[in-house]
């Protein structure tokens, strides 16, 4: 498997964006809970880069964007 680019496309960048302002605005520890993780592991998703250079958020970003969605607030 190739790695990923660690720049972003726009649209990926726009969606990761969206993604870390709706976290910012929210209590990170339930939304933590809501989704059935820790608290640091939703705070490890937003800055711990994995092995292809990306953080899972900006990961599901490029996810998101490669299949055609976007995040919509």
């Amino acid at each position: 498997m190739s790695k990923v680019s660690n720049e972003l496309p726009a649209s990926a960048s726009n969606n990761e964006s969206l993604i870390l302002q709706a976290l910012n605005t929210s209590n990170q520890r339930q939304v933590a809970e809501k989704v059935g993780i820790d608290a640091s592991t939703l705070s490890r998703m937003k800055n711990d880069k994995k092995n292809n250079g990306l953080t899972e958020i900006e990961f599901i970003s490029s996810l998101l964007t490669a299949i055609g969605l976007k995040v919509v607030p």
